[in-house]
C-alpha cells in the first residue's frame, strides 16, 4: 500500500512540473480560440480542436469538413480547464457583454484543419 502512495506522489510531483503556462490574464490558463458561430474551440498550443456533436463534445487534432467554413472572426479565451466546453457558460457571458478579445493570428501556432 505505502508503494502505491509513494506512486501516486511521484506521479502528482511530474503533473504539477508540467503545468500549463501562467498567462497575463492570471493563475493557469489555457489559451483557446473561440468561434461563436458554431461553438468552436482551437486550442493553438495543443492543436487540438473542439466541438458540438449533438448533444455532447468531441475533440480531435482536425475539425470536421462540415465545421471548417465557421473558423473566422474567432476570439482568444483564457480558461482554466483542458476542455474548454466546460467553462461554456462563462464564455456565453463573455462573448455576449464583449469582454473578448478578437483573435489575430501571429504565425506561431499552426492553425490548420
Amino acid at each position: 500500500m505505502r508503494c502505491l502512495a509513494f506512486i501516486g506522489l511521484l506521479l502528482s510531483a511530474c503533473i504539477a512540473q508540467a503545468a500549463p503556462e501562467r498567462h497575463q490574464h492570471g493563475g493557469a490558463q489555457h489559451h483557446y480560440v473561440y468561434y461563436p458561430g458554431k461553438q468552436l474551440y482551437f486550442a493553438p498550443e495543443r492543436q487540438m480542436w473542439f466541438w458540438r456533436d449533438g448533444d455532447d463534445w468531441a475533440s480531435g487534432g482536425t475539425l470536421p469538413l462540415i465545421y471548417q467554413q465557421y473558423t473566422h472572426g474567432g476570439y482568444s479565451v483564457y480558461l482554466d480547464v483542458d476542455k474548454p466546453y466546460e467553462a461554456q457558460a462563462q464564455v456565453d457571458t463573455d462573448y455576449r457583454h464583449h469582454r473578448l478579445q478578437p483573435f489575430h493570428y501571429d504565425g506561431r501556432a499552426d492553425k490548420s484543419h
